[in-house]
C-alpha cells in the first residue's frame, strides 16, 4: 500500500497567515536597509527607503555598487542616496552622489572607470531608476 500524505491542519486564520507574511516580508526590508545604512548616507531617508520598496531590485544594485566605488574612488568614500522628480517627465529616480575630494579630471576619469567596469552592465535592470554621480567633500 502506498504512502498517503496529509496537509497539515492550519490553525491560524487567512489574515493571520498574511500578516505573518507581510511581517516576514517588512523584517527582510529592514535587514536590508540597517545593510544600505552601513555603505550610504541619505538626505531623506524615509522617502529613499519608500522608493526602494517600490523597486526592490535596486538592493543588490546598490549593495554591488557600494563594493564598485570602494574599489574605484577608495574604500572610504562617502555616497550619498537621494531620491530627485525628474520635471520634465515627472518620475522620480534615485542619485548616488559619490562625495571625493579629487581633482575634477581624475573624479571624472573615475566616474568613466565606474561606467565601463560596472555600471554599464547594470543597465538593463537600472533603467532610468538609478544614476551614480560626482558630488564634492
Amino acid at each position: 500500500m502506498g504512502t498517503v500524505l496529509e496537509m497539515p491542519v492550519m490553525t491560524t486564520s487567512r489574515a493571520e497567515r498574511v500578516q505573518l507574511v507581510q511581517d516576514r516580508v517588512n523584517a527582510a526590508y529592514q535587514d536590508l536597509y540597517a545593510l544600505l545604512r552601513r555603505h550610504y548616507q541619505f538626505t531623506d531617508e524615509g522617502r529613499v527607503f519608500a522608493f526602494l520598496r517600490q523597486h526592490g531590485q535596486l538592493i543588490p544594485i546598490l549593495q554591488e555598487g557600494r563594493a564598485a566605488v570602494s574599489l574605484i574612488f577608495g574604500e572610504a568614500t562617502p555616497i550619498l542616496l537621494t531620491v530627485r522628480r525628474d520635471p520634465e517627465v515627472g518620475l522620480e529616480h534615485l542619485i548616488a552622489w559619490i562625495l571625493t575630494d579629487q581633482p575634477v579630471s581624475e573624479a571624472v576619469d573615475h566616474l568613466f572607470e565606474l561606467g565601463d567596469t560596472w555600471f554599464n552592465t547594470r543597465l538593463e535592470i537600472i533603467g532610468d531608476l538609478l544614476n551614480f554621480n560626482l558630488g564634492r567633500l
